[in-house]
């Protein structure tokens, strides 16, 4: 089956293919970038030299959280945007932690106006629960604090939504 009379490949059509290749790369490369940077501001800490500042304190932090020797389980459940966060806390002889000041703070990364704190209330000794209505799926971050008098104890999370 002839379709017409082959014709050579002429320089121009060699340069049209080039020109054309590169054009395509360059504008879906444009399309990314212009994605990425509008998906992500960019915004790690709102005062990285303040925390920088205080890194020490961090770690200090930290080393007392550790002290404590608190065990705690995390369960999160449900459907949809609707969730169930559960938080089961004992110490380091497994006794249940009663009477902790609970609370959970939902944070968007990538985007902002979304973020709000829930208080888990005590259900049964040492396990904390609260029903979550979160605004929109996807990327979450649960930044989990109990207090108990000089006692403070904090974790962080990530969740997806769909």
């Amino acid at each position: 089956m002839m379709f017409g009379p082959a014709r050579p490949i002429a320089g121009r059509h060699v340069l049209a293919l080039v020109v054309g290749f590169f054009f395509t790369v360059s504008a879906v490369n444009a399309v990314m970038v212009w994605l990425a940077l509008k998906s992500f501001p960019g915004l790690v800490s709102s005062d990285p030299y303040r925390e920088g500042l205080e890194y020490n304190r961090t770690i200090a932090g930290r080393e007392a959280q550790r002290a404590l020797g608190w065990r705690v389980e995390i369960a999160v459940s449900g459907l949809g945007l609707t969730r169930t966060i559960e938080a089961s806390f004992k110490d380091r002889d497994n006794a249940p932690l009663t009477s902790l000041a609970v609370t959970a703070s939902l944070v968007r990364p990538v985007a902002r106006g979304a973020d709000h704190d829930v208080a888990l209330r005590e259900i049964a000794p040492g396990t904390y629960r609260a029903e979550v209505e979160f605004p929109v799926p996807g990327h979450w971050r649960l930044d989990l604090e109990a207090r108990r008098a000089a006692a403070e104890w904090h974790m962080e999370r990530e969740l997806w939504l769909d």
